[in-house]
């Protein structure tokens, strides 16, 4: 049977949903790379938490200007096993600005976010998608220059284990909407998983 790891991460957040079928055992977040896990077996009631690596930032690159931010932190929680469950309950972004200096407010939009995926051996990829309430995203306001929402319906993304997990976004195409939006836009990011550390998917 296929084993799907759920992880939500868009523009700067995460949240992490474990689901199976019934032919085999489920996927497990752990705190070794052993199969079956040997160390910590993190289930219901875990909180994760996690933020930008050090020394990278979130970009939202466009036709009309790239917009670069150097602080982003998630909080999720796991509310349920058998699927586990752990919406995205937090997320903010700061010190963000344009190419040009101009700076930026970014908010999040369709709160909470959800998505699915796949792993073992320690890591896996993950597929963002709606928790619900409509297409996971932000809303990005720069001056004169931008005020646009972009959001994602479905975005693939790679989640390497370790100490601490890494969950990368690597040009991920944007839908755009609003009032002074740019032609075409893609995000990249790179975030660390600070709680649990370690953690990887068995």
């Amino acid at each position: 049977m296929a084993t799907k790891l759920k992880l939500s991460l868009v523009l700067g957040t995460l949240a992490i949903v474990v689901c199976t079928s019934s032919s085999v055992m489920a996927a497990e977040l752990c705190s070794t790379n052993t199969s079956p896990c040997t160390g910590t077996t993190y289930g219901a009631e875990t909180h994760i938490t996690g933020q930008l690596k050090s020394g990278t930032s979130s970009t939202l690159t466009s036709s009309i200007t790239n917009v670069t931010c150097t602080e982003s932190r998630f909080r999720a929680a796991v509310l349920a096993v058998g699927p586990i469950r752990i919406p995205i309950v937090e997320f903010t972004t700061d010190k963000c600005h344009t190419t040009s200096g101009t700076p930026c407010t970014v908010t999040p939009v369709n709160i909470p976010w959800e998505g699915t995926g796949s792993g073992s051996g320690g890591s896996g990829t993950l597929t963002v998608e709606s928790g619900g309430s409509g297409s996971p995203g932000d809303k990005v306001v720069c001056g004169f220059v931008i005020n646009c929402t972009f959001t994602t319906s479905s975005a693939t993304l790679s989640v390497t284990g370790g100490n601490p997990a890494i969950a990368k976004a690597n040009e991920i195409t944007v839908a755009r909407s609003g009032g002074l939006c740019p032609a075409a836009a893609s995000w990249d990011a790179e975030y660390e998983v600070t709680q649990p550390n370690p953690l990887f998917i068995i």
